[in-house]
């Protein structure tokens, strides 16, 4: 369960990210400084995205189980299909943990393949112990 504070945390940028993305829409881009300024905002507007999908996903209960692949080749867990970009937890055994990224599809893979967020990408396979959040 993800710690009160980073919900506090979300609470406070979600009110701020709507008072900067009013600001966005307004402000007039009229010199070199503005144009500077504008694109310094819209980063800050971006990562605020960021931390707030993140928080809100990391805040929803895990479901584990193992991965079944299903006569349509998709693969599931417990009863949840899993189609290209759908966020997914995978279980390291050898370094005892969770790593986080969503499943993709690719022919180098032979299929369904595990986008890491770390960049250490991998085929999926039937029994894989994996986690998905709701």
């Amino acid at each position: 369960m993800i710690d009160s504070e980073y919900m506090r945390a979300f609470n406070l940028v979600e009110s701020t990210s709507k008072t900067l993305n009013k600001i966005y829409t307004q402000v007039k881009n009229n010199s070199f400084e503005d144009i500077k300024a504008c694109e310094a905002m819209e980063k800050l507007i971006q990562d605020i995205d960021i931390f707030m999908w993140k928080v809100n996903h990391y805040s929803k209960s895990a479901k584990e189980g193992v991965l079944k692949l299903g006569s349509n080749d998709r693969y599931s867990i417990n009863e949840i299909e899993l189609t290209c970009g759908y966020p997914l937890e995978v279980y390291n055994a050898e370094y005892d943990q969770w790593e986080a990224g969503c499943v993709e599809h690719s022919n180098n893979f032979d299929g369904y393949y595990f986008q890491n967020n770390d960049g250490n990408s991998f085929a999926l396979s039937n029994g894989m112990y994996c986690r998905v959040r709701k």
